[in-house]
């Protein structure tokens, strides 16, 4: 929450304490896992809670108990159901299969390795975990299942009310009236040697109730790990959101002139959506990497406890010591004063409906307080980009039509040829160059994502740019997973063009590499399937100074 000052020694609890007082009640800072792990009663307490509400799991379906189990708390995220007539927030198991899966056994598949087959076959059997629920006569689960608001302006503050109920749940069930769910912080877990990340130890032990068996293949062994980009180094999963820090508006549908949508929309794809995939088989499987499944797996919750706090990380950037209050976000978050009084429906550690509003989300009863802010780049600053400018200049503009990113090879697309006799330094002044990925399409369920790199052929430098994530995409709807829309793509790469050295787009390749998130990749790529990319633009605007 917004910054509190205390005075020493205040009924015993020092200024660095890890508690607080408010309203005359003392609050335990929420702490990252590795803190948190420093403690084996919290360990326990957190295997006690997570056990308990897995065992909820079997209570009768129109009881309170049942409302605090794990199974509802992950419905109130999303949930499958057979027929969306009578469960219209649900999605559709048996199309989820076939999009995501369908091609493990088809015909083109005879040829793979046994690896890959073997890998998509256990894939494949993730699903028998999910069971089709239904809301039935239920009208509290009517309210609340299915209701995650992904894509829109009230994604963050949704989580921090959800976080907020479930925490509250989960303390209940633990027996501990100190508990407090932590948050993975992912940084703790980066290798910089592999730029990597793993997952905290305590979820890869098969004895603990916060372990899953369905994530992707490896993590729990440490056989694999997911990949990851930090301060300039590595692809994958943005671990310290770096490009949502550059974002000045809290929630934009449009880019603005760096690139740049809001912090919202920003972090939503990556570290969010990527974490996802990261953990979840690239998307392809449950539980965590299909949005109707993500709550199952206990690991969820403390990844959307991180995405919460840097969020408020960004708060307080952007309020520059001023306290973060409901005052202050109204007057500075620039949404409409109706987004504050929109209502969602939870549930609370009794099983009983709650009502809620955005704006209570900005009160001291629902703003958590975490025991670290500071991020591990002390380059975090808002709209940082507009110090940078393209070393090409003010140049014109040139487009690519529509481009095939098929197969396991690398894609790479020369930009010699479409650029030629380009001119650069229009008027002598300095601008940012900027790339833009129009109407992408997945194309014949491809296994594999991409990772895309601006590449010097003169000094074979090479800059990563992004990874298109699939999180949430297409997930049970009533078409097959070829075609299935991405969103847009606008990158400033002015920086990227200074890191490799370039100085015009004769020396540059586009280079499209297939992934699947971890260190070390099984599946490959049918030659038929993957993206399509409608427009390929190349452009610059006037720096900003």
């Amino acid at each position: 929450m917004g910054k509190i000052k205390m005075k020493k020694n205040i009924m015993g609890f020092g200024a660095g304490s890890l508690l607080f007082l408010m309203q005359g009640v003392a609050f335990a800072d929420i702490q990252s896992y590795e803190n948190f792990a420093k403690n084996p009663k919290n360990i326990q307490s957190l295997d006690k809670a997570f056990d308990e509400m897995k065992k909820r799991n079997n209570a009768a379906h129109d009881s309170k108990d049942f409302r605090t189990s794990l199974q509802y708390w992950a419905n109130i995220h999303g949930y499958f159901a057979k027929d969306l007539s009578t469960d219209p927030n649900a999605k559709v198991l048996k199309d989820t299969i076939k999009n995501k899966v369908g091609d493990c056994f088809s015909e083109a598949f005879e040829n793979k390795s046994k690896e890959e087959i073997e890998l998509c076959i256990t894939y494949t059997k993730y699903y028998t975990a999910i069971r089709n629920q239904t809301v039935s006569d239920d009208k509290i689960a009517q309210d609340v299942w299915g209701s995650c608001p992904h894509g829109s302006d009230m994604f963050l503050p949704w989580h921090r009310l959800y976080l907020h109920f479930f925490n509250k749940t989960l303390k209940k069930a633990s027996g501990s009236t100190e508990f407090q769910l932590p948050y993975w912080k992912y940084e703790d877990n980066y290798d910089g040697e592999t730029f990597s990340v793993a997952l905290p130890t305590q979820f890869t032990k098969p004895a603990s109730s916060v372990y899953s068996q369905y994530r992707t293949k490896g993590l729990n062994t440490g056989q694999q790990r997911i990949t990851a980009y930090m301060n300039g180094k590595g692809d994958g999963v943005d671990i310290l959101a770096s490009n949502a820090f550059e974002a000045v508006d809290f929630f934009s549908k449009e880019k603005n002139e760096k690139g740049i949508k809001g912090f919202s929309n920003e972090i939503e794809g990556n570290p969010h959506g990527m974490m996802h995939c990261g953990v979840g088989a690239n998307c392809i499987a449950p539980y965590i990497g299909l949005v109707p499944a993500a709550g199952n797996d206990p690991i969820f919750y403390l990844h959307h406890r991180n995405i919460d706090r840097l969020w408020q990380k960004w708060m307080e950037t952007k309020s520059n010591g001023e306290e973060i209050t409901l005052e202050w976000v109204k007057n500075n978050l620039g949404m409409d004063p109706a987004w504050f009084e929109k209502e969602m429906i939870f549930v609370d550690e009794n099983g009983n409906k709650v009502t809620v509003k955005v704006a209570d989300a900005f009160s001291p009863e629902y703003m958590p307080k975490y025991d670290d802010l500071d991020l591990k780049n002390t380059e975090h600053s808002l709209g940082a980009l507009k110090a940078i400018s393209s070393p090409l200049g003010s140049h014109e503009s040139f487009d690519l039509k529509s481009t095939a990113i098929l197969g396991q090879m690398p894609e790479k697309i020369n930009l010699a040829a479409p650029a030629k006799n380009l001119k650069f330094n229009l008027n002598n002044k300095p601008a940012e160059s900027f790339l833009k990925l129009e109407n992408i399409e997945l194309k014949n369920n491809p296994l594999l994502t991409y990772g895309v790199y601006l590449v010097n052929k003169e000094n074979s430098k090479k800059s990563y740019l992004m990874t298109f994530s699939y999180f949430g995409v297409d997930e049970g709807g009533h078409g097959h997973h070829s075609g299935a829309k991405l969103n847009d793509v606008q990158l400033n790469i002015s920086d990227n063009l200074k890191e490799i050295g370039a100085t015009n787009f004769d020396q540059l390749q586009l280079i499209f590499k297939p992934t699947d998130l971890t260190t070390k990749p099984v599946f490959t790529q049918q030659n038929d399937a993957g993206i399509t990319i409608g427009k390929i633009s190349f452009y610059s605007k006037p720096l900003k100074e």
